[in-house]
């Protein structure tokens, strides 16, 4: 048992040996070292355990050696190490470094020139398996999704995505270049915060000019503009291009997506998802419109169809009310890290606290949000007060709407009738039709 012990003392102490030596080509991997040179820079090593270590990473090509030109007198030519930089190093590396130095070798300048000279998805598919451990998945999170590489690369896969998204002729088109959407993809398996983070500070503000521009050419109407740019900032990993549009738009409740997935974090969101919710009140003829265009109902149907999309809106704002009221309590008491995920599957609401994933409301209060009998009540003009009558001839406001009533005069606060809507509804699809016998 002793002898066993020992072996593992010797086995550990020469893995710390190599990681020691490897740390200078880790900083600098384009640079080329001599062995007397890198005497001073591990000035804590003797020139024996430097040399054997330096021994055992050339046979195990992960450095590689060129000659000095000439030959010192009465000695052997001067061998400058250089660490290769290619896909098999990269296994060995992690292989050595996983148990202990994994943030030291992802955070390094190697592997920064590794995603620019192969691409920052070949470097994931490296470790995607480790993904899996919490421990790994957040080194790995913190320290790719940080590195300038993946941000540069991640900047022009943006811009590859709005002139994709930009060029199609219906949203709902094939993709010509199915990788773009599958970067987005890779983001999903990393640490939730961060790659949020990272796909704010990248993504968003880039494809935001592919919305404007399909709405500029009438592929989608400005209600679906302005709903994807708030649902791509509060939940980048379920929107779209990762989702289909029809997929946001006609789930099994339709207008859950209202307090479906959102991250609300650093202090601006919980207004953004304010503004999700009433990109669908204030423009509710377009997404009617939007919902023909994908399943065209018989035209003596159109009125009763609005009439359940009406009904459907005045539960899920119901329940938006109540979620909203939950929400400010959690945000005014300052309750977890202040940073929050909103989720539902139709059958159970949770909250949980972004930064640990802590459930922050009881499991069975989540299912009695969403299954509870709702008394859907009017907008009085401060609040609503008065139960409806028909919640199939008007739409209601969410109750937090009444902050937003004056902010910038594009955001409404009352009942929208039945009438309105058709009216809008009506002359949408007769300008839809004229502009398909035109083509």
């Amino acid at each position: 048992m002793k002898n066993l012990i020992s072996l593992k003392v010797i086995q550990m102490s020469e893995e710390d040996d190599l990681i020691r030596v490897l740390a200078p080509f880790l900083r600098e991997p384009t640079n080329s070292f001599k062995r007397e040179a890198l005497r001073p820079i591990l000035s804590d090593m003797s020139a024996y355990p430097i040399q054997k270590a330096l021994q055992k990473l050339e046979k195990e090509k992960i450095l590689d050696v060129e000659f000095s030109r000439g030959r010192p007198k009465g000695g052997n030519r001067v061998k400058n190490y250089h660490v290769m930089s290619d896909i098999s190093t990269f296994d060995k590396l992690l292989q050595l470094y996983l148990e202990k130095d994994f943030e030291v070798l992802l955070t390094s300048n190697y592997v920064e020139l590794l995603i620019k000279k192969f691409q920052f998805k070949l470097i994931y598919d490296k470790i995607r398996g480790n993904l899996k451990n919490a421990r790994l998945r957040k080194i790995s999170s913190d320290a790719l999704l940080s590195g300038l590489a993946a941000q540069e690369e991640y900047d022009k896969i943006a811009l590859a995505l709005k002139k994709e998204i930009s060029n199609k002729d219906t949203i709902f088109d094939e993709w010509s270049d199915s990788e773009l959407r599958e970067s987005l993809e890779i983001l999903s398996n990393f640490d939730s915060l961060k790659s949020i983070r990272f796909y704010r500070k990248i993504v968003h503000k880039i494809i935001l000019g592919a919305y404007k521009n399909l709405e500029e050419r009438s592929i989608i109407t400005k209600g679906v503009h302005t709903f994807l740019a708030f649902d791509t900032y509060l939940s980048p990993l379920s929107s779209y291009p990762i989702n289909d549009v029809s997929q946001l738009l006609l789930s099994p409740y339709p207008f859950q997506r209202i307090y479906e997935d959102a991250y609300l974090l650093d202090g601006e969101a919980f207004e953004v998802l304010l503004g999700r919710a009433a990109a669908i009140y204030n423009y509710f003829a377009d997404f009617i419109f939007e919902f023909f265009m994908i399943d065209p109902p018989e035209p003596e149907r159109i009125e009763v169809k609005t009439k359940e999309f009406i009904f459907f809106w005045n539960i899920a704002s119901a329940r938006f009310d109540l979620i909203s009221f939950y929400l400010a309590d959690l945000f005014s008491n300052r309750i977890g890290s202040g940073m929050y995920h909103i989720k539902s599957d139709g059958m159970q609401f949770q909250i949980f606290d972004a930064e640990n994933d802590e459930e922050l409301i009881h499991k069975k209060l989540g299912k009695e949000i969403l299954m509870m009998p709702f008394v859907l009540r009017d907008a009085g003009p401060d609040e609503l007060v008065e139960p409806m009558e028909n919640p199939f001839e008007f739409i209601r406001p969410c109750r937090a709407f009444q902050d937003m009533r004056n902010r910038r005069g594009k955001w409404r606060y009352e009942l929208i009738p039945l009438e309105e809507i058709l009216v809008e509804l009506n002359s949408r699809l007769t300008e839809y039709t004229k502009m398909s016998e035109i083509d």
